[in-house]
């Protein structure tokens, strides 16, 4: 059996993915529906969607997961990072940024937020919405 397997893009390139990548990315996603792979230098993405959300896997395929981010409803943050974002401007987008992949916990939240002047930035909360940065977009 080959380690590596062929996928193609949208516009006909193909690619080939670890085994390993695509068979932890099942047993870590089982109701992945929409997938669509990348692969950079040294790491394979997926992005696809799983019980109404988008998300986002990053692969190392020596090392397993990366990360996993999931893209949520600004509706659905917890208070107290709600309060701590909207401290800043607008939100406009919510991402849960996860690195352990044994669980679901929140290793931060990355928060797409606009100023007054309108001008973008992405603010880093820890779970108990401490600040870790903010970059502006």
């Amino acid at each position: 059996m080959s380690d590596t397997f062929s996928f193609s893009f949208g516009n006909g390139d193909s690619q080939t993915l670890s085994v390993k990548t695509r068979q932890l990315f099942q047993e870590m996603f089982p109701r992945a529906i929409n997938v669509e792979w990348s692969k950079g230098a040294s790491c394979e993405e997926a992005i696809f969607y799983q019980d109404d959300n988008e998300c986002i896997a990053l692969f190392n395929p020596e090392n397993g997961l990366v990360e996993y981010r999931v893209n949520h409803n600004r509706l659905m943050l917890p208070l107290e990072i709600e309060q701590a974002a909207a401290v800043h401007g607008e939100i406009m987008n919510v991402i849960t940024v996860h690195k352990h992949p044994m669980n679901d916990d929140i290793d931060h939240y990355e928060i797409i937020f606009r100023d007054a002047h309108l001008v973008r930035y992405t603010l880093l909360l820890r779970p108990d919405g401490s600040e870790v940065s903010i970059t502006r977009l």
